[in-house]
């Protein structure tokens, strides 16, 4: 576990370099919040925020109110408000409830809920409880089309555009001949981040290459893929990248994590960049193929803004796998605050040891996000 907090020096377009701390972690127990599998956050207003568990017995979220101190950004207290179940579709079992993500359009009252169990982003009507739309998911992102386990893992939104974004967790089927562990080392790991307008339609693909692996391959678990997506005030993209190796005695247990940032002018530039694709119908196909995306991808403008790594051993006992981030509040100084919540896999463990839930916040500067 992290300990203390810790400042990270991030190369970014200005001269000046520009400053981001880590908060150490907060455990969810000491506020009686019962061991979940907690993949996506979103803020509804107030200090209060839905949390949706991957794992759920049925589709919906848990309301928690969030309270962080003014001049640090740590969290001071988490009130769980219940959970609050959504209408989900007769035909869907309990297998397609694997909510990873979810955000909310405060404009319209609709929550969106980025569901890989069936590969869909589907809103729902927070007052009814109703689905009420769902975006167009283009073939390249179709259930055949990802690695099981790796598809829509998170989901963003933009307020001033109007536009969503969201991706498959790790390179699709076509981008990568298998999943990230039984990839060489040196294999790079490009992504479609696709961005859909207000037509609900897909419309442009951001090429994205994930960083380099640092932890080991030869693992009983191992994971690399984005976990969580989330627009800045000013139009830039936070990627949440998550790199996780337990090894099959458990200890030794290691989760790295990186938040990435895509400024503003390079999201924009997705279009300009003739990344356009043709989703009108569903009888037109995509044109960008995969040696297009392995070119494109590392000119995408990508600032590394904070990384992290959590531990399990004798003597470190805080594990944790971030799954999900959102922005929280405003410091009295300006700067901006990201919500991370781990998943703790309904507490899963043996001997004596089990994971926990933690919370953690980032603190941005305001130059990230002005």
């Amino acid at each position: 576990m992290v300990s203390g907090m810790v400042v990270l020096v991030f190369a970014s377009l200005s001269v000046q370099a520009q400053l981001t701390q880590v908060l150490p972690q907060r455990a969810l127990k000491q506020w009686n919040i019962p061991p979940g599998n907690y993949s996506g956050i979103t803020p509804l207003g107030n200090g209060h925020y839905a949390v949706v568990s991957d794992k759920a017995p049925r589709l919906g979220y848990f309301e928690w109110k969030i309270e962080q101190d003014s001049l640090t950004g740590q969290v001071k207290q988490v009130t769980p408000l219940g959970f609050r179940p959504l209408q989900s579709p007769p035909t869907e079992g309990v297998a397609d409830h694997d909510a990873e993500d979810l955000i909310f359009d405060a404009q319209h009252k609709l929550l969106w809920v980025a569901n890989e169990g069936n590969q869909t982003l589907t809103a729902y009507d927070t007052a009814t409880k109703q689905r009420v739309g769902a975006l167009d998911i283009p073939p390249y992102l179709s259930s055949d089309s990802v690695f099981t386990n790796l598809g829509f893992e998170a989901l963003a939104y933009d307020v001033i555009t109007r536009q969503w974004c969201s991706t498959s967790e790790s390179p699709l089927r076509v981008d990568a001949p298998a999943r990230p562990e039984g990839l060489s080392l040196t294999a790079p790991l490009d992504l479609r981040l696709t961005l859909w307008d207000s037509t609900f339609s897909a419309q442009r693909i951001l090429p994205y290459r994930m960083a380099a692996p640092q932890l080991s391959r030869k693992a009983r678990y191992y994971l690399h893929g984005v976990t969580a997506l989330c627009f800045l005030p000013n139009g830039a993209l936070l990627v949440m990248e998550r790199e996780l190796s337990v090894p099959r005695a458990y200890i030794g247990a290691k989760c790295h994590l990186r938040l990435r940032c895509i400024p503003a002018d390079a999201v924009q530039l997705a279009e300009r960049l003739g990344s356009r694709l043709i989703s009108s119908s569903v009888t037109d196909s995509l044109v960008f193929s995969p040696s297009l995306l392995h070119a494109l991808a590392p000119q995408t403008q990508v600032m590394d803004v904070a990384q992290w790594r959590t531990h399990l051993d004798v003597f470190r006992r805080g594990f944790a796998n971030y799954e999900g981030m959102c922005l929280g509040r405003r410091l009295a100084d300006g700067r901006q605050t990201i919500l991370c919540v781990s998943d703790a896999q309904d507490g899963v463990g043996r001997c004596g040891v089990h994971l926990r839930d933690f919370l953690r916040v980032v603190v941005l500067d305001r130059e990230c996000t002005d």
